[in-house]
């Protein structure tokens, strides 16, 4: 009998890689040998605006595979609060793994083309190598996916613990850590229209020539490497930019089969990857932008549209060949129109027959917007929009031109500013004879490589908006100034009451409602107040919230070199203001948002400040008796 039992073993050892001898789905019930883990994802960013047919995350499967690369598990993941797009957003969600002390990789996929059934049964089969699973896994017809991997070298360990009076196995740190705000990758880049020469061409738009119909859901590099696009820091995700994920060897990776289609017209794109050029060498049919639009002439706008066609190239320093792009996942490309020397071709499929035209300038960026990069250079500035509120007053911009990214060579020098005749600027120096000189007060570098250039603003007469434009080469970064009188925001303390009176005692709840304007502009947030009670009689109620201290105000919360008052930062974030369709436009606004304290005094009555540098003080108080 033993030996006939050996046998029997042998027998299914050999088998274990046959996919016929499995069943479709793997969802052990809870109990010894499995672990329940709450896990959280973070979405990238870019999602400002959309164009393909799912911009949510409708599901999310975990895919297990042993030390061998075979899968093993099968999990859709249960959402605790459901899953979002936000960026930064962790999104929790419940999964049940089943326990090994033997290296483990997890694949996380939202959005899967593969279902998982209500029974657990699907079409993935338990199995089959990583290779077979992951990589022949694509999305179609504009549809998105999400993907990540975790590789766990100790396995999926899980501790014992007594719950309800019954012993279970709860994630060990190590597991509860490597699963907590796992930074996906998006399956799709986007190219985006920005048009700086409306006064010659009105009405641009884009439309994408030769690319994919679908996308890879994982980013390959060969068997068994995929790229990085981001990192988790403490609580955020660091995304990788063009040039470091180009250096992992990272070209783009297309599914079989893969058929090349054009977009309909628009002012932004997204689009499936799609792999232009290797070692200096590029595809048969690469990828390209026509930009329509109507020719402003001497006298008149042209009633017809005129067709450039644009390369998504860029000039390689080190050897001065022109090379392609490639179009990579978790990327954005920005064309941004500089200059139209005339008209263009007649018709879309003239241009598309000719060359490039070479009065459209364009670059890529990622979607950090305060920096911009063509994968050797990158242009990078303090911030992209910004809020004046104190006429003639001075203020700087920091900006750095880096000529090789990868040495961190600079060269500042070489950025010339331009739209400096405006609403928000004011001349500094009236004899100078360029505009530069008339508006620049001073330009200073700085030891940190980075140059600070400070410019006068004009006197606060109703709102101006001006943008400038800071060019080095073909990279270009647009900032654009807001001057106008300080915002108003209104401070209540015991929201609903018309007496503002609360119990006397301590550890008493007090609300404080910041209600604030509609159409803030995006440049404010994160919005941070300092919250100061003359009477020091206010702490944060820390079952609710947790609101920093910051000390060194004055009474009004204003921060000064002698203040002799602690306060509190009250943070109101983006997504705390504005609603927002399914494409990202802003429809609506939050304008209320309330923070919770409690009273730290028997005699807690107080007068209230709150304060922001582009605000006008609000007051407000409160009586205990």
């Amino acid at each position: 009998m033993k030996k006939i039992f050996a046998i029997v073993v042998a027998i299914l050892t050999l088998t274990a890689c046959v996919r016929d001898e499995f069943p479709t789905t793997n969802h052990p019930a809870r109990g010894e040998g499995s672990v329940l883990v709450e896990a959280s994802i973070a979405v990238p960013a870019m999602q400002d605006t959309r164009s393909f047919a799912n911009p949510e995350i409708t599901s999310l499967h975990l895919l297990v595979f042993d030390e061998n690369g075979y899968l093993v598990q099968v999990c859709d993941a249960a959402a605790v609060d459901g899953f979002g797009v936000e960026k930064d957003t962790e999104y929790k969600f419940l999964v049940e793994l089943g326990q090994s002390n033997y290296k483990r990789t997890i694949h996380l996929v939202a959005n899967s083309p593969v279902a998982i059934n209500e029974d657990g049964s699907s079409n993935y089969i338990l199995g089959e190598h990583e290779r077979r699973v992951i990589n022949t896994l694509y999305t179609e017809g504009g549809q998105e996916a999400y993907w990540a991997r975790v590789v766990l070298e100790d396995g999926i360990i899980g501790e014992q613990a007594v719950k309800d009076g019954k012993a279970v196995f709860v994630p060990s740190a190590e597991l509860k850590e490597a699963l907590t705000r796992v930074p996906m990758v998006r399956n799709y880049a986007s190219v985006k229209l920005t048009n700086n020469a409306s006064q010659y061409l009105v009405d641009a738009e884009i439309m994408m020539a030769n690319i994919p119909d679908k996308g890879s859901v994982a980013p390959l590099i060969n068997d068994g490497n995929y790229a990085s696009f981001a990192e988790r820091v403490e609580t955020t995700n660091s995304e990788y930019g063009y040039d470091d994920i180009s250096a992992q060897g990272y070209m783009g990776y297309e599914p079989d089969n893969t058929q090349l289609i054009a977009t309909a017209w628009g002012t932004m794109h997204e689009i499936y990857e799609r792999h232009q050029q290797s070692g200096g060498k590029a595809v048969a049919t690469p990828a390209y932008a026509i930009v329509r639009g109507r020719y402003v002439g001497a006298s008149a706008t042209d009633a017809n549209y005129s067709y450039y066609k644009v390369d998504i190239c860029f000039t390689n320093d080190a050897t001065g060949a022109v090379e392609l792009y490639n179009l990579l996942r978790n990327i954005e490309y920005n064309i941004i129109i500089t200059e139209v020397a005339g008209r263009g071709y007649g018709t879309m499929e003239e241009a598309a027959a000719g060359a490039a035209s070479n009065n459209l300038n364009f670059a890529v960026e990622t979607k950090n917007l305060n920096n911009i990069s063509d994968g050797e250079r990158r242009l990078s500035v303090e911030y992209t929009q910004r809020v004046l509120t104190e006429g003639e007053t001075l203020f700087t911009l920091k900006y750095k031109y880096e000529t090789n990214i990868k040495t961190g060579t600079t060269n500042n020098a070489a950025v010339t500013f331009s739209n400096l005749v405006g609403n928000v600027l004011a001349v500094n120096n009236a004899s100078g004879t360029t505009e530069t000189q008339k508006y620049v007060v001073s330009n200073v570098t700085g030891a940190d490589g980075w140059n600070t250039v400070t410019f006068k603003s004009q006197a606060i007469s109703g709102t101006k908006i001006q943008t400038i434009i800071l060019t080095a080469g073909n990279l270009q970064r647009g900032v654009e100034l807001i001057l106008g009188q300080p915002y108003t925001m209104v401070l209540d303390m015991v929201p609903g009451s018309t007496t503002n009176t609360i119990a006397k005692g301590i550890n008493k709840s007090i609300d404080a409602m910041i209600i604030l304007p509609q159409g803030l502009p995006e440049a404010l947030f994160p919005l941070q107040i300092n919250l100061v009670a003359e009477a020091k009689s206010l702490s944060p109620d820390q079952n609710k919230n947790t609101i920093p201290v910051i000390s060194g105000l004055n009474a009004n919360g204003v921060p000064t070199s002698d203040g002799d008052y602690f306060g509190y930062v009250l943070t109101i974030e983006d997504t705390d203001y504005y609603e927002r369709d399914e494409e990202g436009n802003i429809t609506g606004y939050k304008t209320q948002k309330t923070f919770h304290f409690r009273t730290s005094c028997e005699e807690s009555s107080s007068k209230v400040n709150v304060y922001n540098p582009y605000f006008e003080i609000a007051s407000d108080s409160f009586t205990a008796n």
